[in-house]
């Protein structure tokens, strides 16, 4: 069925008189949408009401009832990352700019991203990454295939269980990340570290 590109959405808050209304007859409120909830007003509101008010730092914007408010949603990313404990980078992991959702591998990298998007280091709330590395592989993962009578894989093949056991081995000894997370640190902002602070 085609779209009617020219409706527009409503909008009701749920202190309007469109959101619900008091039923005599049935002694109970009924919402816009003619469901009755008896004598729970704050119900019969909500559930007739398309926006809310924005509760968050005194904001009192309109949103979508379920949605959230993004003015707000930034200040509080904001608040916590002006929280996190700072840290002189050194380009020995990547890090990661919350604002932009991109990863930086280099001090040139986010200065070329700086001269082509007219930014500064202190518009993109970086974090300095965490590396995340392999994990040893249990025999477990083969338990599901293993008939009643089996109680590991050296039992059913010897040669599979050895180089298992060479591949856990070398994991435990490995220095090389498989990928980073943003992590604890945000990144300290200085002009003589980071050359574009300003």
């Amino acid at each position: 069925m085609a779209q009617d590109t020219n409706k527009t959405d409503i909008v009701v808050l749920s202190s309007d008189e469109a959101a619900a209304h008091y039923e005599t007859g049935i002694s109970g409120w009924v919402d816009r949408c003619g469901r009755f909830w008896g004598e729970d007003e704050r119900m019969a509101r909500w559930a007739g009401s398309t926006h809310q008010k924005c509760e968050e730092y005194e904001c009192d914007g309109i949103i979508k009832k379920g949605s959230y408010c993004l003015i707000c949603s930034y200040a509080k990313q904001r608040n916590r990352y002006n929280k996190m404990p700072k840290k002189l980078w050194d380009e020995q992991y990547p890090v990661y700019s919350q604002t932009l959702d991109l990863w930086f591998v280099s001090k040139n990298e986010i200065d070329e991203y700086c001269d082509d998007n007219d930014l500064t280091y202190t518009d993109f709330d970086l974090v300095i990454g965490e590396p995340m590395y392999a994990s040893p592989i249990s025999e477990d993962i083969f338990s599901d295939i293993y008939s009643d009578t089996v109680d590991s894989l050296e039992e059913i093949d010897p040669v599979l269980a050895g180089l298992l056991k060479q591949v856990n081995d070398y994991i435990a000894t490995s220095t090389i990340p498989l990928s980073y997370i943003p992590g604890k640190f945000a990144v300290e902002i200085e002009t003589e570290v980071l050359g574009k602070s300003e």
